[in-house]
């Protein structure tokens, strides 16, 4: 964890450090020749792209998590098969509360599975 702090902390310094030489060496270049009015630093277009393209960015964002709300709280009829007396339980979960091994029904109880038992899960449509 500390090493990925400090490889963080070093791509931020070598990045700030960057930045500066070169802004330091536009200004040189800015006060060698005057600068026209009429020319913006950028072209419109590619404002409008780099904006264009982080609005696309946010939307993706939010609507992927708001996909993955949804769809973690899908109801599921999860069934515990017995391999050697072939019983079977059934119980119902949301997909976000099952885990590897376990899973929290919508009752708050705790089920843990062992690894001979085979697990059955279905969605529910409702």
């Amino acid at each position: 964890m500390l090493t990925k702090l400090l490889v963080t902390a070093a791509v931020i310094l070598g990045v700030f450090i960057y930045l500066r030489q070169r802004n330091d060496a536009a200004r040189a270049v800015a006060t060698s020749t005057p600068v026209s009015a009429e020319q913006p630093p950028f072209p419109v277009p590619f404002k409008m792209l780099a904006y264009g393209l982080a609005g696309f960015i946010a939307v993706s964002a939010f609507c992927y998590m708001l996909y993955d709300y949804h769809d973690s709280r899908r109801l599921l009829a999860i069934k515990v098969v017995n391999p050697l007396t072939g019983a079977e339980i059934e119980y119902r979960s949301t997909k976000g509360q099952l885990k590897d091994r376990s899973f929290e029904t919508v009752n708050g109880q705790t089920i843990r599975v062992s690894e001979n038992e085979r697990l059955v899960i279905q969605a529910i449509d409702e």
